[in-house]
Order: structure tokens, then C-alpha cells, then sequence
């Protein structure tokens, strides 16, 4: 399926943060039935990582997740997955969790990074709350760090850290079109620049998120 996510900060005058951060590509998923319930899905999200501003190889990567799961019964099941990015501050990050049916059209999944509880309002409409841990890695231009006094962070890998609560809904449309939308608080958020070990935190803000995704 295709992708396409971006975020956008109001960043004052100065501070060495791009304005818009985002990613465009793929999500190629593949899944394999094992032994005694078990089953292996991988994830993976290859792509442009980039402010947008210019483009150079530096700015595709791939990170993927990988997650052994255990059907319990009908409506439980545990998971234990990792999240891997090797350009980002944390390379490898994952955990146990816990994916439950515990009433009709209700689903709790404690799954990091993010868990969440869903409510299925229709086969299209999916409502969900909960918190997440958002890590993403993205390479900045070639100029942005002169652009704001750092020039020694220009063209560096630039990992962002959010952590937030929210709600949102994802919809899917005819022929596999997908729309997310979601707002919330995030409570902390960092931008790390890992060359220079360089970094900037920001105590929190309102946000506002939409995704779209097509399969084909």
C-alpha cells in the first residue's frame, strides 16, 4: 500500500527545526502461519524521510516492525514485537502486549507504541483513544542549519521523539483508500540530532494528525 504522513511545527525564528517533517513511500506487510497458534508479521515502510526541502539518497529508509503473535483463544491474543530503525536515537525498540476482545465491537490493544481502545462503529468506521510513543527518523536539507545559525547541522539525520494522547477515527473508502484523522495533546516532544548530539525539547502542545493510505 502507498503512504503519506507529514507533521507540521511553528517553529519561531532561529530554532533549528524544520517546519514540516514527513515521509512518503510504501507499507509492504507480510504474514506466515507457525506452529501451535502462532503466527509472524512483518512490517515494513520503505520511503522518502525528509523535511521536503531538497532530496538526496540520504533522505530513503526503511525501517519495519516485527511481531510473533499468539492466539490464545477467539478474542485473545499476545503479542511480542520490535520496531526497527537504524537511524533513529533508539534503533531497536519493542515489548510485549496484549490484544483483547473483551465485548462486542470493543478491543483493547496494549501494544507498544501505541496502546489504544478501539471501538468498531461499522465494517467502514473504526474509533479509537489511547497514548503513543512516536520515534521517526528524518534527514534535514542541506542548508537547514545555516538557514537558522547551526550550520553544523545541516544534512543530518534528525530523530523525532513525541509522546501524546488523543483519539481519532480511521475510514476506510471503496478499492482499499484509507483516511485517518486524529487530535490530542502531546506531552512532551523532542528533536534529537544524533551526529552532534544535539537536542531540543518542547514541554508539549495540541496536534492534529490525518494519514491516507491506499492499497493496491
Amino acid at each position: 500500500s502507498g503512504e503519506y504522513r507529514r507533521n507540521d511545527f511553528d517553529v519561531g525564528p532561529g530554532v533549528p527545526v524544520p517546519s514540516v517533517l514527513g515521509n512518503a513511500g510504501f507499507q509492504l506487510t507480510a504474514n506466515w502461519a507457525l506452529r501451535h497458534n502462532l503466527s509472524l508479521w512483518v512490517n515494513a515502510r520503505p520511503g522518502i524521510y525528509s523535511d521536503f526541502r531538497d532530496f538526496t539518497w540520504g533522505d530513503i529508509n526503511a525501517p519495519f516492525n516485527t511481531v510473533l503473535a499468539w492466539q490464545a483463544d477467539e478474542d485473545l491474543m499476545w503479542l511480542l514485537g520490535i520496531y526497527v530503525d537504524l537511524r533513529a536515537q533508539y534503533p531497536v525498540l519493542g515489548g510485549p502486549g496484549v490484544r483483547w476482545q473483551f465485548a462486542e465491537y470493543w478491543t483493547l490493544n496494549l501494544v507498544m507504541p501505541r496502546p489504544r481502545i478501539e471501538f468498531q462503529a461499522s465494517d467502514d468506521l473504526l474509533l479509537y483513544g489511547g497514548a503513543e510513543w512516536r520515534q521517526i527518523a528524518y534527514r534535514v536539507a542541506q542548508d537547514m542549519g545555516t538557514k537558522s545559525g547551526f550550520p553544523v547541522l545541516n544534512n543530518s539525520m534528525l530523530t523525532y521523539n513525541e509522546y501524546r494522547v488523543g483519539g481519532g477515527f480511521n475510514y476506510s473508502f471503496a478499492r482499499g483508500l484509507n483516511l485517518g484523522l486524529e487530535g490530542g495533546y502531546a506531552i512532551q516532544r523532542r528533536f534529537h540530532y544524533s551526529s552532534q548530539n544535539f537536542q531540543l525539547t518542547d514541554n508539549g502542545a495540541g496536534y492534529v494528525a490525518a494519514s491516507i493510505n491506499g492499497r493496491f
